[in-house]
């Protein structure tokens, strides 16, 4: 037992010389450290099976505001291979903000749990990008213009991004190609306009512009009415309508009118022929329209060039006839009848016609179209006589002394011209000599 104490503390006394020695001091050393990393692994394994991925609020995917991720819970944010811890801002508030530069960001978040030694995150992660836009869109070449004529009107220009366009607080209707937009617009009433245009952007950043412009629409006049390429009339009417306000001049005079009211305007043709006849509205705007008008006056009746003229005539032996070319296209109208100069102007003698003593016999009608330059003949039988009727069966018949041919003319507008011709007859031809030669005179 005494062996045993002493070889006891023999080694005691040894292994203390050994620890102070500078070999036993490298041993212990490299003895503790590795228990104490042995008990740092047991420790770091057992918080990595325990830290997890908190509940965490992301930020929009598209943003134009600075972006933060927040938790209740501290956690670990890897960016562009950087690891940044969250800031504690309050109790159970930690937050992570991202730079205050525009531009795309692909981020990690991790659940952490730190110790004075280290931080440990959790396996899991939740990964995530987003586009952080602080900036507004940038809009050049901007079309314009300072007036307008239509109510329906173009706009384009060109965005250094795609974006939504309001016009006066309406989406625009547009369409884009490389960012260069073509947007409609309709102007509702007339007058000057200040146009404001709103560009946004898809994380909703604002550019606006506003521009004075002038909507006036281009003056009209609208008529309704026939407008007679040909007439014999002195004028005509048609009902007009102004769309706003302004001066109507016809042929240079002023015209009263009621802007949007049909009014009624007469239109006089001054010479015979071709008139032209100008409708001139001028707007307050000094934009103008014109109408014109060609209208041909024709109150001249067709003409008659006589041909032929039948010669005096033995009572009730051969034709009559008459034959005339006209100037125009025309209707003529010819008509045969008996004449005698006594019965037709003394009054007592009339009467006697009209009584039913005394008639007229023969005579014929005629009625033809004719083209300008035609040339036209009308004959009937030499059948005329102005008879006494003295029964029902008996008529006492004797030359009427005067064959009268009437020839009316009468062109597409109604303008009419007579002529009457006088063919006289006898009983003999004795009688004959001296009697008037066949004439023809306008009536």
């Amino acid at each position: 037992m005494q062996i045993s104490a002493d070889l006891t503390l023999k080694f005691q006394k040894w292994l203390w010389n050994w620890a102070l020695s500078r070999r036993g001091a490298i041993w212990l050393g490299l003895l503790f450290a590795a228990g104490a990393f042995f008990l740092a692994g047991l420790q770091y394994n057992l918080l990595a099976r325990t830290t997890t991925l908190p509940e965490v609020t992301l930020p929009p995917e598209i943003s134009n505001q600075v972006s933060q991720i927040r938790s209740e819970k501290p956690f670990l944010v890897v960016l562009k291979g950087e690891k940044t811890e969250s800031i504690k801002e309050a109790d159970n508030l930690y937050t992570f903000t991202f730079s205050e530069k525009s531009g795309p960001y692909v981020y990690r978040v991790y659940g952490v749990k730190s110790t004075p030694f280290y931080t440990v995150r959790s396996s899991q992660y939740l990964g995530g990008s987003l586009v952080q836009d602080l900036e507004s869109p940038v809009i050049s070449n901007l079309e314009v213009a300072e007036r307008y004529l239509e109510s329906q009107v173009e706009f384009r220009f060109q965005t250094s991004e795609e974006v939504q366009v309001l016009i006066n607080e309406e989406e625009g209707k547009c369409a884009e190609a490389d960012l260069i937009y073509t947007c409609f617009f309709t102007f509702k009433e007339e007058g000057s306009k200040n146009l404001e245009f709103s560009f946004i952007d898809s994380a909703n950043n604002l550019t606006q512009t506003t521009v004075q412009t002038l909507y006036t629409p281009r003056p009209e006049i609208a008529c309704e009415g026939e407008v007679p390429g040909r007439t014999n009339q002195l004028s005509f009417e048609l009902a007009c309508t102004l769309n706003k306000e302004g001066e109507l001049f016809l042929n240079g005079e002023e015209v009263d009118f009621t802007p949007r009211q049909a009014e009624t305007i007469t239109f006089n043709l001054i010479d015979e022929g071709e008139n032209t006849l100008e409708l001139r509205f001028v707007d307050t705007y000094d934009l103008e329209v014109v109408q014109t008008y060609e209208v041909v006056r024709d109150t001249t009746a067709p003409t008659a060039e006589f041909t032929f003229l039948d010669t005096k005539k033995i009572f009730q032996e051969g034709t009559v006839a008459v034959g005339f070319t006209v100037n125009e296209a025309a209707n003529a109208q010819v008509r045969f009848y008996p004449v005698n100069n006594f019965f037709e102007t003394d009054d007592l003698a009339r009467q006697i016609l009209q009584s039913g003593n005394f008639v007229y016999e023969g005579g014929e009608s005629f009625g033809r179209e004719l083209a300008a330059g035609q040339e036209a003949r009308f004959e009937t039988s030499n059948n005329f006589a102005l008879c006494q009727v003295l029964s029902p069966t008996n008529k006492n018949c004797f030359s009427p002394g005067v064959v009268g041919i009437e020839t009316i003319l009468t062109d597409e507008l109604g303008n009419q011209r007579t002529y009457l011709c006088n063919n006289w007859l006898a009983t003999d031809t004795a009688r004959l000599e001296g009697l008037e030669a066949t004439t023809c005179q306008e009536r």
